[in-house]
Order: structure tokens, then sequence, then C-alpha cells
């Protein structure tokens, strides 16, 4: 049974490969656009995040 789902696993490993390479690359992608659209110093924003990062930015420009 073990050598089983060792063949298994043999048999589904370039697929799960190529999931991870996809992954990895669409990252990359997307990180390459961010950093030509607001240079080498950007912050990617997701919907849940914006709302933090602007009271980090009001509480330190009002600090200044």
């Amino acid at each position: 049974m073990k050598i089983l789902n060792i063949i298994i696993r043999i048999i589904a490993f370039p697929f799960v490969i190529g999931l991870v390479l996809i992954k990895v690359n669409s990252t990359a992608i997307i990180d390459c656009f961010s950093f030509l659209l607001y240079g080498g110093e950007y912050i990617k924003y997701d919907s849940q995040t914006k709302a933090t990062m602007a009271d980090i930015y009001h509480e330190l420009k009002s600090k200044s």
C-alpha cells in the first residue's frame, strides 16, 4: 500500500510543481508591475489594509 501511495505522488508531482510555478510567476509579475507603478518602496494594498495604512500615514503626518 505504501508503494502505491509513492507511485501516485510521483505521478502527481509534475502537476503540483506546475501549479506552484504558475503561482510564483504570477506573484512575480504583480510585484514587477507594482514596482513600475509605485517605485522601489511600493506597498501592496488589499481591501483590508487601506484604512490601516491611511491611519498610520495620518498619525505620522500629525506628529511632524
